[in-house]
């Protein structure tokens, strides 16, 4: 459970930048270029915005690390930021009544996986390749639009073009779950009744795919019984979040913050 490493937002607890001016956490300035990196993870409408995101994430960071070294572990940074946390946090297993308790308020979220069965032409291209992304798009839409003509011409294309090994099955993918395969085609497989072809190219990190559900099946309602270490895992997650952010606020009261307001 490393929330505490660089990217992370959940214990921030609500600050903002006042200036762009240099921060300095305990007497240790924050490295500008380390902000800028850091930006990435922190997506928001404008800049000023993701800069104090990624600032705070850093302040807090700094803080474990300086906290970790003030209690002697001398591991390479994220290891000692976890065995300061195992040190200082400790949550109680949750009974019986309090995990029916979870179980009966979120009963949706305690459930067999959905099941699905899919088949796809990939055509490949470098995200950051405009020329392949657009030759890549192209053969997608030609491809397309031969299936929607001659929709049993889907195995014979995928094996002429699909630079994935699921070519040489006809593109077939087999059966996965949700979860095991990337966000843009769940999204899709939701939207798409068994045995229809996606209507445009889906585009991922692997270029652009033509894709057909085969097969959907939702998966069933857990009984608690069934449910029950899966129940017990969410609540010692939440009750050691709410732990780590308690104690990561007392760092944050008690240090020495220049140029970030954390109150």
């Amino acid at each position: 459970m490393a929330i505490w490493s660089v990217g992370t937002k959940w214990f921030a607890p609500g600050a903002r930048l006042d200036s762009p001016l240099d921060i300095i956490i305990n007497g240790l300035p924050l490295d500008e270029d380390a902000i800028a990196r850091e930006m990435q993870y922190h997506p928001a409408e404008n800049l000023e915005t993701a800069r104090a995101e990624a600032a705070k994430a850093l302040v807090i960071r700094t803080l474990l690390i300086q906290q970790a070294r003030t209690d002697g572990f001398r591991q390479e940074d994220d290891d000692a930021i976890e065995a300061l946390l195992e040190k200082n946090i400790a949550v109680d297993e949750p009974d019986k009544d309090r995990c029916m308790a979870a179980y009966e308020n979120h009963r949706e979220r305690y459930r067999a996986p959905d099941l699905f069965e899919a088949s796809h032409i990939l055509l490949p291209a470098q995200p950051d390749d405009q020329e392949q992304l657009e030759k890549a798009k192209s053969q997608a839409n030609d491809c397309l639009k031969t299936l929607q003509e001659k929709p049993a011409q889907f195995a014979k294309l995928a094996g002429e073009h699909s630079a994935c090994s699921s070519a040489e099955n006809g593109g077939s993918l087999g059966q996965f779950s949700t979860g095991d395969t990337v966000d843009e085609f769940e999204t899709f497989l939701y939207n798409l009744e068994p045995g229809q072809l996606c209507p445009v190219a889906v585009q991922t990190r692997f270029g652009f795919h033509v894709l057909r559900l085969d097969y959907r099946e939702y998966g069933r309602e857990l009984p608690f019984e069934s449910a029950l270490e899966s129940v017990r895992d969410d609540l010692l997650s939440q009750d050691w979040r709410a732990e780590a952010a308690g104690y990561v606020k007392k760092l944050v009261e008690k240090a020495n913050i220049l140029g970030i307001d954390m109150a």
